[in-house]
């Protein structure tokens, strides 16, 4: 297949009346999908979450015809040409951030800067063009083969998977977790209560998972008096016949954290990750010795505690650095994988996507679900179901090729929005199967739905993925009684 290499700058002629735009998001719960040239892709509706859901550092201009993407571009030129992708050349170590933009007239362009791949730029009539921007060098390549963004996105992820040898779980044997339940409430009664409970309905559950709330404070990870003894709720979840998994965010030092008194160079400085549990969030330095010894003893703890699952959370801090390279990121989370071992779970959320492959089994593609369907401010890089089932499908490639893809947890509880649709995304998915009901809320359908569901995960294209269209009639009807449920609730 014909490539080059082409400077920060690139200039496209397009059909804009057709053409379409793929934009993959920087981390787990960016918005990541394709989009008309003359539309307008998300941006972040509060200043807060350009930290949090966006790229820290970068704040682009809104509007039609403005694009913007991370490591990888995808554009349908809508001419009958062939599908192009722009790629980093300097994966995953550097992440490029590239944006494009609708020229309307490029007859004011200075076209014999530019040359685009397989035709002449010296002269183009006065049409429509696209002005590719990158802050580092881009790989284009011409995909005449494949005639939609998705089989080009697939390709893509193989590509990038080959040449950096991944390596992860091909299944994964689903899961309970306690955050859609207990939110930071959670307690070791509540944990193997649950998982007795589990037992008694003979659901298909290999692994209960300890989620957010257990730990002393966001830095020190170790459980509080408030959670209780987790060593003996690890013994009962295991008696029981369950794995045990744990949520770790370990790239984050929360304000109020003890840490910040007994640490203070594991801090780093002048960074901030946004706010979240009532307290700035602070960024550790991966770069610091005493740092990742620490980290690295806290999973160590983990592990000879007998935990075989591991969920972290918040990575995205982990590059919020005045270093531009992701090296210090990669070095810590392999550091991780090597003390929990290869038999171990790893899965990732809120974690950069591309410099990310290659070093967990499952990982996030979408913001969280949650009870309610529509997200804050319509904002669909925050929580709700909405926006995790729409990027959940745009990335839908990345399965079975990078990791096993993660979309959440299905909720089925009946006080849930669309819960019929949250599991019709999830069955679409041959990824992660994990469910977060307190059991006693679940009704008849819930218990039935859940044992379609709660299957192990699958690659890429087997027989138990079926396809997703979010258009559908299905999804339709689903969605027109949102506004009344959420007036009700």
């Amino acid at each position: 297949m014909p490539s080059e290499t082409k400077p920060a700058n690139f200039l496209l002629p397009i059909d804009s009346n057709s053409a379409q735009v793929f934009e993959l998001g920087w981390q787990s719960w960016s918005p990541s999908a394709s989009y008309s040239t003359l539309s307008t892709s998300p941006r972040p509706k509060r200043e807060i979450w350009e930290t949090m859901a966006f790229r820290p550092g970068f704040v682009d201009p809104s509007g039609p015809g403005r694009f913007v993407s991370d490591g990888w571009l995808i554009v349908d030129p809508g001419d009958g040409t062939p599908i192009l992708s722009f790629e980093g050349v300097d994966l995953p170590r550097l992440v490029p951030h590239i944006t494009a933009t609708v020229i309307e007239d490029s007859s004011g362009i200075p076209h014999g800067n530019f040359t685009a791949l397989g035709r002449e730029m010296n002269t183009i009539a006065t049409s429509s063009a696209l002005l590719v921007e990158s802050t580092s060098a881009i790989e284009v390549r011409a995909w005449p083969a494949l005639t939609s963004i998705p089989s080009v996105l697939d390709a893509l992820s193989r590509d990038y998977a080959l040449r950096l040898q991944v390596n992860f779980k091909s299944a994964i044997e689903p899961a309970w977790c306690s955050w859609y339940c207990y939110w930071t409430n959670v307690t070791a009664a509540d944990i193997t209560s649950e998982a007795e409970k589990i037992a008694t309905l003979k659901l298909n559950v290999d692994t209960i998972q300890i989620d957010d709330g257990w730990q002393i404070d966001l830095g020190t990870w170790r459980p509080s008096s408030r959670f209780g003894d987790l060593d003996a709720t690890i013994k009962t979840v295991k008696d029981i016949g369950y794995n045990v998994g744990i949520w770790v965010a370990p790239f984050l030092i929360g304000e109020k954290s003890q840490s910040v008194i007994d640490n203070p160079s594991f801090i780093a400085p002048n960074q901030s990750a946004g706010y979240n549990w009532q307290q700035r969030l602070l960024v550790t330095d991966l770069k610091n010795s005493n740092f990742r010894s620490s980290i690295f003893d806290t999973f160590k703890y983990f592990a000879d505690k007998g935990i075989t699952y591991f969920k972290l959370d918040y990575l995205y801090a982990g590059l919020i650095s005045d270093d531009p390279t992701t090296e210090p990121y990669r070095e810590v989370l392999s550091g991780i994988r090597e003390i929990i071992g290869s038999e171990a779970t790893l899965v990732g959320c809120g974690a950069p996507i591309l410099p990310s492959v290659g070093l967990f089994d499952a990982m996030r593609i979408s913001p969280d679900i949650a009870p309610h369907w529509n997200p804050p401010l319509q904002d669909v890089s925050q929580p709700g179901s909405r926006a995790a089932v729409l990027n959940a499908r745009s990335r839908a490639p990345l399965h079975g090729n990078l990791w096993i893809n993660d979309h959440d947890c299905a909720l089925t509880r009946p006080s849930i929005m669309a819960r019929e649709l949250i599991a019709s995304a999830m069955e679409a998915n041959g990824g992660l199967r994990t469910f977060s009901d307190p059991i006693d809320t679940l009704d008849e359908w819930a218990l039935s739905r859940l044992k379609d569901l709660l299957q192990t995960s699958s690659p890429r294209n087997t027989a138990t993925a079926t396809t997703l269209d979010i258009s559908n009639a299905a999804y339709n009807s689903s969605t027109s009684t949102i506004a009344d449920h959420e007036k009700n609730v």
